[in-house]
């Protein structure tokens, strides 16, 4: 199976993290190549791929992120292994990073590197959150981020959701409806509906799930710290 380098970046609240996690598990449950999942993410203090350390850990996943006292900072702390993994065509990579100007600026110093191989970088959509509730949001964001970190973003992804599990499938409809029309006057592909699995299966029990034009299906791993 040929290498993969895949970036996920979304604003806060839209799920980026939580389709890191489950895109590393895929990877580590379909390839026998070892996966690492870095975390760049300098924006978010609630929902970190760093806190689920152990959890990686259990499914073969090798975590890239500050260490020690550094492990819960909100600077943009990075090193050397972050340039190694990006490099290292025997490992797949899956960073994690913010979705926005400064987020980008994180990734942006890799760039040259990035680019010196294959990779994908998705942007995860959550019609539901300020900034990029319209498509020109949206699309203000994307540019932002293309400009701050020196890269091409290669899919959207619909999260459309309200951050918790009894959500309606309007908004899923609401949010894939926003990420198409994206992807067509970006001319990016639209890749799939990010959706809560027992938010599906209440709606199939419903009669109600939505007939979104791609679906893939997690179950929630990340709870906010209140919770």
């Amino acid at each position: 199976m040929e290498r993969k380098l895949i970036i996920i970046t979304g604003h806060f609240g839209s799920g980026k993290t939580e389709l890191s996690l489950f895109y590393s598990e895929k990877m580590a449950n379909e390839t026998k190549m070892p996966v690492t999942l870095c975390d760049l993410d300098v924006i978010n203090p609630y929902f970190r791929s760093r806190d689920y350390k152990e959890h990686l850990c259990n499914n073969n996943i090798h975590l890239l992120a500050p260490q020690g006292d550094l492990l819960l900072a909100d600077l943009p702390i990075v090193t050397g292994e972050v340039s190694a993994m990006i490099e290292n065509t025997m490992v797949h990579g899956i960073i994690d990073v913010g979705g926005d100007k400064d987020g980008a600026l994180a990734l942006g110093q890799f760039s040259n590197i990035i680019k010196k191989g294959k990779y994908e970088l998705w942007f995860v959509v959550n019609g539901n959150r300020p900034y990029v509730s319209t498509v020109e949001g949206v699309i203000q964001t994307v540019d932002e981020i293309e400009t701050a970190s020196r890269l091409q973003v290669t899919g959207i992804i619909n999260n459309t959701h309200l951050g918790d599990d009894i959500y309606g499938p309007e908004e899923v409809i609401k949010g894939e409806r926003i990420a198409v029309e994206v992807s067509e006057k970006k001319n990016i592909p639209y890749m799939f509906s990010f959706i809560n699995k027992k938010a599906w299966d209440r709606w199939v029990e419903e009669g109600t799930s939505p007939e979104a034009k791609n679906v893939t299906l997690f179950e929630r791993k990340l709870l906010a710290p209140w919770n």
